[in-house]
């Protein structure tokens, strides 16, 4: 059975995200005290990306506490 509107709205919620733990500057080296995984409004990049493409990678932007990060605003370092 296919799932209703509701369903897939609620999954999509489920679903963890990597997002900033405090504010962060513009080029700061992301380290894992710098992040949580939670459930947020917006889904983004999954848990299990961090240590690949998340962690020491210099941010490229600011970001909010509890925003998303995403892949585009980091860079090796």
């Amino acid at each position: 059975k296919p799932f209703s509107e509701s369903e897939l709205r609620y999954r999509k919620f489920q679903k963890k995200s990597i997002v900033a733990s405090r504010d962060l500057k513009e080029g700061e080296l992301v380290t894992r005290d710098m992040v949580s995984f939670i459930r947020n409004i917006e889904p983004g990049l999954a848990p299990r990306y961090f240590e690949e493409l998340v962690l020491g990678k210099k941010t490229t932007k600011e970001f909010k506490k509890f925003e998303n990060l995403a892949v585009e605003n980091l860079q090796p370092n």
